[in-house]
Formats: C-alpha cells, structure tokens, sequence
C-alpha cells in the first residue's frame, strides 16, 4: 500500500445561507489549510500513486481567489468541501482512492473519512 499526502494552503471567499444571525451569511474569506490523502496498491508507470501538481493543480483550479459559491452547486461549508475533495480524487475503479480529506481554517478543521474503509491506510501521519 502507498500513501500520498498533498497539503494545498489557498484562498478562498463563501457565504452561506443560515436559518439565523450568522457572520457567515455575508461573503468572507478564509485561509483554507488542504489535506489530502490518497492510496493506492499500485504506482502508476512514472513511479507514483498521483502526480502531486495535478492534486495541487485541481485544488487550486476550484479553490484559490475563487467565490466558492461560484464554482459549486452546494453550500460551501468546511464538511462539504472535504467530502467533494474526498471524492475528486477517487478514481471510478479504486484503484486510487482519496481516503481522507481535510479542510482546515484558522478557526475550524473538518475531516472527511471515505466510509467503511477499512484497510492500513486509515492510519493517520
């Protein structure tokens, strides 16, 4: 088993749509701190799980200096961040497979876990 973990400091400015008095119902920015995890039982014929620069590549395409509410179609909250990276990065026969993604601000840090996977991979470093 191999083990690729990109980490991706960006930009980013949101808003949501709470039920209640909120600062986050007004456009505000946050340094965002990216994790990603990926595992694989294969190396691809350059020698790796991912290229890293296509891992960083992506996160920056739909992160960095964008308005999140802009680039995707639900509430840009930290949980649902993470689980749309989680499953960016997992190819369609997993064989490659985001197994964890982490999305953290200053203020918050929010994890997604792929469910029921079970394998050494889920060993955290």
């Amino acid at each position: 088993m191999y083990i690729l973990k990109k980490s991706v400091n960006v930009v980013s400015t949101h808003k949501l749509s709470l039920n209640y008095d909120s600062y986050s119902n007004q456009a505000h920015q946050y340094l965002y701190n990216i994790d990603v995890y990926i595992c694989s039982n294969f190396l691809n014929p350059d020698g790796m799980v991912m290229d890293s620069d296509l891992i960083g590549n992506t996160i920056n395409e739909y992160f960095d200096q964008e308005n999140l509410n802009e680039k995707f179609d639900f509430a840009p909250t930290a949980e649902n961040l993470a689980k749309w990276i989680g499953n960016k990065f997992t190819d369609r026969s997993n064989s490659i497979i985001c197994y964890k993604a982490v999305v953290k601000t200053a203020f918050e840090t929010a994890v997604y876990i792929r469910p029921n996977y079970k394998d050494e991979a889920s060993i955290s470093f």
